[in-house]
């Protein structure tokens, strides 16, 4: 799948779901600007409630596996990332990997970080 696709799957899923949104960064510089090299798609979301992430999870389940996702923004430990880590697994528990995301953890030595996030979870 190029990353043109991809983005088209997003943009299908997000007017399924009926999330406003919109298309920045390079992508969007290459179609309004000068093109350059760019290898993801941003994409900006209007997320008003978390049945609409879980509708737009399900409509995207094979193209954009939330397992990567979470454990991305549990490596790079902002506190957006985190938060947007703690979301993703709060509203898809069920739906997660945990075993992938571990592994991947633990390559990264971020494991302990990764347990934390969990284990606030049950601590709300």
């Amino acid at each position: 799948m190029t990353i043109e696709e991809a983005a088209a799957a997003v943009i299908g899923a997000l007017k399924q779901v009926g999330i406003a949104h919109m298309i920045v960064g390079g992508l969007s510089s290459n179609f309004y600007g000068i093109p350059r090299n760019t290898k993801d798609a941003d994409v900006v979301i209007a997320l008003l409630n978390r049945e609409a992430l879980g509708a737009l999870a399900s409509r995207l389940a094979e193209p954009c596996a939330l397992d990567p996702q979470v454990t991305f923004e549990t490596r790079w430990a902002r506190p957006r990332d985190l938060e947007d880590a703690k979301d993703v697994m709060a509203v898809q528990a069920d739906a997660l990997d945990h075993e992938y995301i571990t592994k991947w953890c633990s390559e990264l030595k971020i494991v302990d970080r990764y347990e934390a996030l969990r284990a606030s979870l049950t601590d709300q």
